[in-house]
């Protein structure tokens, strides 16, 4: 699982599955649904920050928070709510308003639901890389297009969630390399996953890599082996004034 400082939590897709003709009223009302993703990205995380502060459990903050499907619903319809409250607010349309009260009274429940379940707290919180920066060397390679991911591990050898995806052509007679995004203190090592496909990543590095070394592929493309996880997952949830362990 990712975290929450990891970027928005629910995407344009998501959105899509409840509301089928949202991108066409979006783009008839001029409405940029990737800025109201993120404008309920931030009532969340405040609306967490607080409960966080109130709660018996000091410390944890919102590089703590671990996405859950509990929060990733309750983003999806804080989503919706924040979108139809900006369409009536610029059209005055009945139907406008009668979507934004009713979705708006799901995310209510929706976080409801989510603060009873505890939120997923990372006690080693790992923030996702930026995205690899990609060269090649001299090698014996044929000309390819690759695509690369990377991923940091902590001394938890807890893994985050994977950068995005960038791609690269080499040239005949190379080699591709991989360097890392500059690491936070708290990670120990990366990983890299190579591939043909942006869908199909496979981890090429047997052991942990040494931050602040470049990767270069030593020979034949791994196909066959670990993808990338989606990150890391709840170490603790807080719940209610409680600390709650997982396992």
């Amino acid at each position: 699982m990712s975290l929450l400082i990891d970027g928005n939590v629910a995407q344009l897709i998501e959105l899509s599955e409840y509301e089928s003709s949202i991108s066409d009223v979006a783009t008839s009302e001029g409405i940029d649904l990737l800025a109201k993703l993120s404008v309920a990205r931030l009532e969340i995380t405040l609306a967490i920050q607080k409960f966080l502060l109130d709660s018996i459990e000091t410390g944890y903050g919102v590089n703590n928070i671990v996405v859950t499907e509990g929060l990733r619903q309750w983003h999806v319809l804080q989503t919706l709510s924040v979108f139809y409250r900006d369409a009536y607010s610029q059209q005055l349309n009945d139907r406008y308003k009668a979507k934004w009260q009713e979705y708006g009274q799901l995310a209510t429940n929706a976080s409801a639901v989510y603060f009873a379940i505890g939120v997923g707290i990372a006690l080693s919180p790992i923030p996702k890389p930026q995205p690899p920066r990609l060269a090649q060397s001299v090698g014996n390679q044929q000309a390819t297009t690759w695509f690369v991911k990377t991923s940091w591990t902590n001394s938890k050898q807890q893994e985050s969630a994977p950068s995005t995806v960038n791609a690269f052509t080499t040239q005949e007679g190379s080699a591709l390399t991989v360097a890392c995004a500059i690491s936070p203190p708290e990670v120990m090592s990366w990983n890299v996953y190579v591939g043909l496909s942006a869908e199909m990543l496979i981890r090429q590095n047997s052991g942990p890599l040494t931050i602040g070394t470049t990767w270069t592929m030593p020979g034949e493309l791994i196909t066959d082996g670990r993808q990338a996880t989606s990150g890391q997952r709840p170490d603790t949830f807080v719940k209610k004034r409680n600390l709650f362990r997982r396992g």
